[in-house]
């Protein structure tokens, strides 16, 4: 009979958050499912918690700026992707990845649409590009490389938009947490931005923190950490965003929670060429909800694992025979992501570990390690 006699598994975030049914907040992990997604494609719910269409879309730009606003709220700058277009605010980079790229080949905004690789490690990856569009021509991206704007789409004609609603809504948001791998030179930001450009925060009819900003595409940043730079790491930011931070707290009579947000981004400034920049398991932050954590060693003794193990892709379909990969195992009422690897002898488990399993000594209190599980 084959018993396992200790088992050290990557405690991975949740799909959702975890217990906490209370939680209304907005939380992504990384996966194929979410990098494939074509405009007006439903997710399921284990991708996406409520259900409603979201596609991914990641910008490479020598040097992204988002929408600038002072700090009084009565003046701003265009960023990198926004501009006057016939005396109005504009986005020029569009929901429709299509537009976005007829966008770049016409010369309106610089950059290159880059798709992510899901690594066997549970994160979406992205390398600088060769080439970018700069005046709608192709041309060799920068010595120093640039910067990735990962952008989460939320379509408003779905009504799948953040204060949309009860299942997601961010007027009480206190931060972000997202686990990230990335050298420790590039910095993070996370941004929340407006749904549309036609709304002043004028405060006719609404309630909240006023501007002078007029009509625009307020966003809202939240500066997040850099990273160690040793491989995949949690990183968190809680307190008052940056830029127009009013995002959070400003409601029309037809808003239930507060202004809607159909864009949220990660973005990474100083990435060189040859260096790759992750993500996964993003949550923004309210009272009351701890976060799911994604690095870290849970350890199951043989007694614990007596449960029979079923397995499910990230999709939510059970799969029978799991090879190489990320996984969801249950064992009885255990849920957890496992990273599996099959070798000539046995599975082999691949993590990054901190000082959490006990009965192991490790010199290093950040360590990628390789664990056998051998038959008895």
């Amino acid at each position: 009979m084959k018993k396992f006699l200790l088992l050290c598994v990557a405690a991975a975030t949740a799909i959702t958050a975890g217990a906490q049914t209370d939680y209304h907040g907005f939380n992504i992990d990384a996966s194929q499912a979410l990098i494939d997604n074509q405009l007006r494609g439903a997710l399921d719910k284990e991708v996406y918690r409520i259900g409603k269409a979201l596609t991914m879309q990641v910008l490479y730009q020598p040097e992204y700026r988002h929408t600038q606003a002072n700090a009084d709220l009565t003046a701003f700058e265009y960023g990198t992707t926004t501009a006057s277009v016939k005396n109005k605010f504009a986005d020029l980079t569009k929901a429709d990845a299509t537009q976005t790229q007829a966008a770049l080949e016409a010369g309106t905004v610089d950059g290159f649409l880059v798709k992510a690789t899901m690594d066997a490690n549970g994160l979406a990856y992205v390398t600088v590009p060769e080439q970018y569009y700069k005046g709608g021509s192709l041309v060799d991206t920068p010595a120093e490389g640039g910067d990735f704007r990962v952008r989460f789409v939320m379509e408003s004609a779905d009504k799948g938009r953040i204060n949309d609603l009860d299942e997601m809504h961010c007027d009480d948001i206190t931060g972000v947490y997202v686990t990230i791998d990335a050298p420790a030179t590039v910095t993070i930001e996370n941004d929340f931005v407006q749904a549309n450009t036609s709304t002043k925060f004028d405060g006719t009819n609404a309630t909240g923190t006023t501007d002078q900003l007029g009509a625009m595409q307020r966003t809202a940043t939240f500066p997040l950490p850099s990273t160690k730079g040793n491989g995949p790491e949690d990183i968190t930011y809680t307190g008052k965003p940056t830029n127009c931070y009013n995002l959070f707290t400003y409601k029309r009579e037809s808003d239930v929670y507060a202004f809607p947000i159909c864009y949220v981004d990660i973005v990474f400034h100083g990435v060189k060429p040859g260096e790759r920049v992750g993500w996964t398991n993003y949550q923004s932050l309210h009272e009351g909800y701890t976060p799911n954590e994604f690095s870290g060693v849970e350890c199951i003794t043989a007694e614990d694992s007596d449960a029979p193990a079923v397995y499910y892709n990230l999709q939510g379909m059970e799969v029978s025979n799991p090879q190489t990969g990320l996984y969801i195992e249950r064992r009885g009422k255990s849920v957890r992501k496992i990273i599996l690897q099959l070798n000539n002898s046995g599975f082999q488990f691949h993590f990054y570990m901190v000082w959490r399993c006990p009965g192991l000594h490790l010199a290093t209190p950040l360590l990628q390690r390789q664990f056998h599980i051998f038959s008895l």
